[in-house]
């Protein structure tokens, strides 16, 4: 499960106009009333986006400037024009964004400093956190703009370079001589060649990067995201040979006078910041434009190299397997993985054709690891080296030991295609030679990983909205109630489950039924309310299952087909009228969207409906 998130979220306004309620001004008064709202919400939900076009065109403008005015570049102005200030500004932006792009990929380093700083910096650390995959992909959309527009500046300065060729100051021309094939002037050069790979592994991650490359072929998307590095290496050697020069000599030759035996010839007419000041009896000198891009780039491998050396360290060693138990399947499974192979009887995972029983079916892992620490809603990723060396899927962390034996549970849909592998090793596990226990293939975790998901509980009313798997944050929050009987600054806590079998309410239904008694036996009986909703079957179908006999406080709270939407949020409305709500939603994107709907049209009405999602990628 990765993680990205959107927050939606406003003050009620109220605009004092001195217009009566049925007076002609108030249709004016509510149409500003709700203006003013939606501009609040807009700029709210914008604001990362509003605070990076500013600093990136901040940025632009002032490189612009400073190669549009300054002295030292007066002659290679003459040759260029404006597509010198172009590229020079893009670059900056390029540089700039290429080391913002690998912050919030740092997850690692982001965790221990949102451990280890003082709480005041706790919300920069929070917004690589939450935005974190909205931040990678702006600063990657913002170089590959850039990319585009600086790839352009450079065609343009490669064909005036061709065209007006200096004969007075050759020294400064990056052509060979007049005319020269501008296409051969970009092979011949660093720049020129590192660009076009540039361009062309810019072109390759972004195809890769599409939803529909994604969804059909992830792993074509995930191993090709590394040729970022590839493209930073890249631009290290871009600007090194130093084909673009700039004048170190300005006191004994002012830009713009009149050289001796020089024909002071303009090769293009461009207007400068002043005119020529006479003659100048010392030729201008020329050096080559000091880079700065590699130390952006050496600043961003830094950071990224200092955050793979503390995930290797945390990898370095295999969690210990403790129990296995596979829910939702024709038969219950479970086993204890120091149990020998005779105890442990796993049903034929061998599905009838065109038919798979194990589709809903929900792999429950408790794993034990040295140092392992975790709060609610926070996610580990899991490695299995028998199925890939390289792919570490996240998995939220649903329940996670208070004493000093180190150990976690995870829970696991079984539908995908790594998942799927997992669930035939784990429960059909080979038998060694020299033992009768089973072989279980050795797995380690990286994490814990901080989530949008720990905000749970940080808000008077809570609303968690669920489908399917993704109950499993929720969950770690109602596990941290039970285990520390604590249940923080939640007054109330309000869970709407859809999902598309009974089955997997099954899975977590002890979680749900323990909250539940605990908090009567608190004395809280109306802390903690439930909706479920089953999407899949008949009333008939589900009273005839062994889930209602055995689960009656939940059985009773079971609903078939899909909420409505409208109707629980006019009732949430009409309920907390004056107060913050915090509304979490984990499921699919369109479960997600239409939750961040609804969010938004409370919002305009004046309530203080705050949307946090978590989705699957």
């Amino acid at each position: 499960m990765v993680v990205t998130m959107d927050v939606v979220t406003t003050t009620p306004t109220t605009v004092a106009l001195g217009a009566e309620p049925g007076s002609d001004d108030a249709p004016v008064t509510a149409c500003i009333v709700r203006c003013w709202r939606r501009f609040n919400v807009a700029v709210r939900s914008q604001a990362l986006m509003v605070l990076w076009v500013g600093a990136v065109t901040a940025i632009f403008f002032a490189t612009y400037c400073t190669y549009k005015y300054e002295e030292k570049h007066f002659y290679l102005r003459q040759i260029l024009g404006v597509g010198l200030c172009l590229s020079r500004a893009t670059a900056a932006v390029i540089n700039f964004s290429c080391f913002m792009v690998l912050i919030p990929m740092c997850r690692t380093l982001l965790q221990i400093l949102s451990s280890k700083l003082p709480p005041k910096f706790h919300g920069c650390v929070r917004v690589c956190v939450d935005q974190g995959v909205r931040l990678h992909v702006l600063f990657a959309a913002t170089i590959i703009i850039t990319s585009i527009v600086h790839s352009l500046a450079h065609l343009v300065n490669a064909c005036n370079f061709s065209s007006y060729y200096s004969h007075d100051f050759v020294d400064i021309n990056m052509a060979r001589y007049p005319g020269e094939d501008p296409l051969l002037m970009i092979l011949r050069t660093v720049p020129g060649w590192t660009g076009l790979a540039m361009v062309c592994l810019l072109v390759f991650l972004s195809v890769a990067s599409l939803k529909c490359v994604r969804r059909s072929c992830y792993d074509l998307f995930w191993y090709s995201h590394h040729l970022l590095l590839l493209f930073l290496v890249l631009a290290i050697f871009h600007p090194l040979s130093g084909v673009l020069k700039e004048q170190v000599n300005i006191e004994e030759h002012v830009p713009g006078c009149q050289y001796m035996n020089t024909s002071r010839r303009d090769e293009i007419p461009y207007p400068e910041p002043r005119p020529d000041v006479g003659v100048c009896f010392v030729p201008p000198i020329f050096i080559s434009q000091k880079s700065e891009t590699w130390k952006w780039m050496l600043a961003a491998f830094a950071l990224f190299g200092l955050d793979a050396c503390c995930r290797l360290y945390r990898r370095r060693s295999a969690a210990k397997l403790e129990a296995v138990q596979l829910h939702g399947a024709p038969a219950t499974f479970k086993a204890d993985a120091s149990a020998p192979v005779a105890a442990t009887a796993a049903p034929s995972l061998v599905p009838a054709p065109g038919d798979d029983p194990y589709r809903d079916s929900v792999v429950e892992l408790r794993l034990a690891k040295k140092g392992m620490i975790a709060r609610p809603g926070q996610y580990v990723l899991l490695n299995c080296p028998k199925i890939s060396l390289m792919e570490w899927h996240p998995f939220t962390v649903t329940s996670c030991s208070k004493g000093g034996d180190n150990t976690f549970t995870l829970h696991l849909t079984t539908s995908g295609d790594w998942t799927g592998v997992l669930r035939t090793k784990l429960v059909t596990p080979k038998v060694t030679k020299k033992s009768d226990k089973p072989a279980y293939p050795k797995l380690y975790v990286d994490g814990p990983f901080c989530s949008r998901s720990e905000r749970i509980g940080r808000s008077a009313i809570t609303i968690c909205i669920a489908g399917g798997i993704g109950i499993t944050p929720f969950v770690s929050f109602f596990n941290h109630i039970i285990s520390s009987k604590n249940v923080l600054r939640v007054e109330r806590l309000h869970l709407v489950w859809v999902s598309r079998s009974i089955s997997m309410f099954a899975t977590f239904a002890d979680h749900l039924t323990n909250l539940h008694y605990e908090m009567w036996r608190q004395n809280l009986p109306d802390f903690f309310t439930m909706h479920l909703y089953v999407t899949q079957g008949s009333p008939h179908e589900i009273i005839s299952n062994e889930f209602w006999q055995k689960y009656q406080l939940l059985a009773h709270r079971i609903r078939v087909g899909r909420p409505d939407w409208s109707r629980l949020f006019r009732e949430w409305q009409t309920v907390y009228q004056r107060q913050k709500v915090a509304v979490f939603s984990c499921g699919p994107a369109s479960l997600n969207k239409e939750i961040k709907k609804h969010c938004h049209i409370a919002t305009l009405a004046g309530h203080k409906f705050a949307f946090y999602k978590e989705s699957f990628a």
